[in-house]
């Protein structure tokens, strides 16, 4: 499934494209001469879905109305496009550094004399083991944004990321699979119909991550406790899948703090993903500004363009 914008004619001043290739999804905007969006598509078609001669097809697939017929198009990719499972392993960049780096982007292998693509190197840590791929285009499009070159950046989704920022370089991150577990444990397992709800209890939630930031919190035994409250308790399922996200967000929050100062936190995402987060970090007395994950990742790209020409 293919969504666009609303024109999809030829675009005469196509510069070059921007794409954000995730394990799920891919998007691309057509950048202009004047550095506007000029156009917008994105489609299912994720890394997980495609083995890695799969990729240039997909992308012409996506793009093929936006192209000029004789001049190739300069397109600058950043995500899971460049992992091992993608297009080609772009590889890892070590931190502490700077989220991207001037002619450090890998060249694609294409077929096609329509598109030259290059793709952003991700960022490593040793210790504690640890990567991120995608997110370092939006860090950089974030400090595009006049956010403060030292400071904490939390990015929630499927796999969370805390980054730690130290004039304008990424000294340190860690990354919690919040998200993954809660989709796990939500719909798959022996908890799940006791969570079965879309209805949201605010208070529930704050209560389970102040919980969480007291340090005697069993984590695997209060999920399990989930279900016997709904035996016992007779707790509604509104309640319980609440207490659910509450729990699992609040013990992220509560080992990112014991390294936290008092430092204003930046939160990449959809209105979505960051709302959780927000509440909890506003509650536990953090201040937060929220962007979007889209803006900051086109920003993103914009400045490694820049850096590439």
């Amino acid at each position: 499934m293919i969504s666009e914008s609303p024109s999809e004619s030829p675009i005469l001043d196509l510069q070059w494209i921007a794409v954000d290739w995730g394990t799920s999804n891919l998007r691309a905007w057509a950048i202009g001469a004047r550095g506007e969006i000029a156009g917008f598509r994105m489609s299912a078609s994720g890394m997980a879905k495609l083995h890695s001669r799969e990729f240039e097809r997909t992308l012409l697939e996506l793009v093929n109305s936006w192209l000029p017929n004789k001049e190739p198009v300069s397109v600058v990719a950043c995500g899971m496009v460049g992992a091992k499972q993608g297009w080609l392993d772009a590889g890892y960049r070590k931190v502490p550094c700077e989220p991207i780096k001037r002619n450090s982007l890998i060249r694609a292998p294409t077929e096609s004399s329509r598109l030259v693509v290059s793709i952003v190197p991700g960022l490593s840590q040793d210790r504690p083991a640890d990567v991120i791929r995608g997110e370092e285009t939006q860090i950089a499009g974030l400090l595009e944004k006049n956010i403060s070159e030292s400071s904490v950046v939390s990015m929630p989704g499927t796999h969370s990321k805390w980054v730690k920022l130290r004039e304008a370089n990424v000294q340190s991150f860690r990354t919690f699979m919040t998200g993954e577990l809660y989709s796990l444990i939500a719909d798959h397992s022996v908890v799940r119909n006791a969570v079965a709800s879309s209805e949201w209890r605010e208070e529930v939630f704050l209560e389970a991550v102040e919980e969480c930031q007291k340090g005697q919190v069993a984590l695997a035994a209060e999920l399990f406790g989930l279900r016997a409250r709904s035996l016992i308790a007779d707790d509604s399922p509104a309640t319980l899948r609440s207490r659910l996200s509450g729990l699992l967000v609040g013990h992220e929050i509560a080992e990112v703090r014991k390294s936290l100062g008092q430092e204003e936190i930046a939160i990449i995402g959809s209105d979505e993903l960051t709302k959780p987060y927000r509440s909890a970090l506003e509650h536990l007395g953090y201040r937060t500004t929220i962007l979007d994950s889209e803006q900051v990742t086109v920003a993103g790209l914009k400045k490694v363009r820049e850096l590439a020409d």
